[in-house]
């Protein structure tokens, strides 16, 4: 007869291997959640990091440009006599070498009054007031202002100066440069994509239709109700997909990640950092597709290697109180 005790080890083991299995597919459901999270945080954390250093350095070469502009002499002495064309055509090569050597888009020349004397990337307007808080800030302090504004349809960092002339402020010289460009750098740093959502009231629905007609582009400005891509590395249908309206207001409430989506074969986890403007106003963000495949493959396989040798332990120690319960008898066994 076989021992009873025995068996009833084995009934024990077995159960206990049962419960240990549940547990540790329990646990592997945790271990995955927290390497997804731990994942999405550095890449928060990088990104934030990255995009901050970029600001930084563009601020600097917008402002060491800068110094050197209002240092010109002859530069000064054309807006002193307010000769639009001849200031025009002095600054016009230097501003050529601007745009081709440091993707700088616009240099103006503000009156103490805040209005347009001259944009060198629009020579035609001009006399209008600017309505900008680095403009604001820089009247307010008397020195250099900057940060990132959304204009009427893009993104810019922008660098003010006042001009001064023995001593006495003639007005401001400001230089900016559209920040599609960090899109670029952000992409090549972390293998994701990006986009750039902004607040419609923040922008000029006439002139955005009109960009994306001379671009030949879509105007993709009914996609969603508030919010509106403004710079796409993504790809639109992918954007439209991941950041949604409703997305768009947690991103506003401080939430940073929106869930998760597939294309094909592609995990993708969508996830934000708030596009805080000059004037402190949160007018947008800066918006990410994480692959997660890498990550999500290297938990499946943890788990799978788990789950097979449980399952391997669980099948042996199966088959051997079967075997050992049919080799003498049930009735024994119990």
């Amino acid at each position: 007869m076989f021992p009873k005790r025995t068996l009833r080890m084995l009934v024990v083991c077995l159960i206990a291997l049962v419960l240990a299995f549940f547990l540790t597919h329990v646990h592997n459901i945790g271990i995955q959640r927290n390497i997804i999270h731990e994942s999405t945080t550095t890449h928060l954390k990088n990104t934030k990091l990255i995009f901050e250093e970029l600001q930084k350095l563009d601020i600097k070469m917008l402002s060491s440009t800068l110094e050197v502009i209002i240092q010109d002499p002859v530069l000064k002495k054309i807006y002193l006599e307010q000769d639009r064309d001849t200031l025009y055509e002095y600054a016009a090569p230097l501003f050529t070498v601007l745009k081709e050597q440091y993707d700088i888009t616009h240099w103006y020349f503000i009156q103490p009054d805040g209005h347009t004397f001259l944009r060198m990337h629009d020579q035609a307007l001009h006399g209008d007031e600017i309505t900008r808080f680095t403009l604001w800030q820089a009247q307010d302090t008397k020195s250099a202002a900057s940060g990132i504004e959304l204009g009427k349809t893009a993104y810019a960092l922008r660098v003010v100066k006042p001009y001064i002339a023995d001593g006495k402020l003639i007005g401001y010289v400001e230089l900016s440069k559209e920040i599609d460009h960090f899109l670029d750098i952000l992409q090549g740093e972390t293998d994701n994509d990006f986009v750039f959502v902004a607040d419609k009231r923040y922008l000029d629905r006439e002139k955005w239709a009109s960009v994306k007609q001379t671009a030949g582009s879509e105007d993709n400005w009914d996609d969603m109700d508030r919010y509106v891509v403004v710079s796409d590395h993504a790809g639109q249908d992918q954007a439209l997909e991941c950041f949604s309206e409703e997305n768009m207001q947690l991103g506003e409430r401080g939430q940073t990640t929106f869930g998760e989506f597939r294309q094909g074969d592609t995990t993708f986890r969508c996830v934000g950092i708030d596009l805080i403007d000059a004037g402190d106003r949160q007018s947008g963000l800066l918006l990410s597709l994480i692959d997660m495949s890498d990550d999500l493959a290297t938990t499946r396989e943890y788990n799978q290697t788990i789950f097979i040798f449980s399952a391997a332990a669980l099948i042996l120690i199966a088959l051997i109180s079967l075997l050992v319960c049919t080799h003498y008898s049930f009735k024994d066994c119990f």
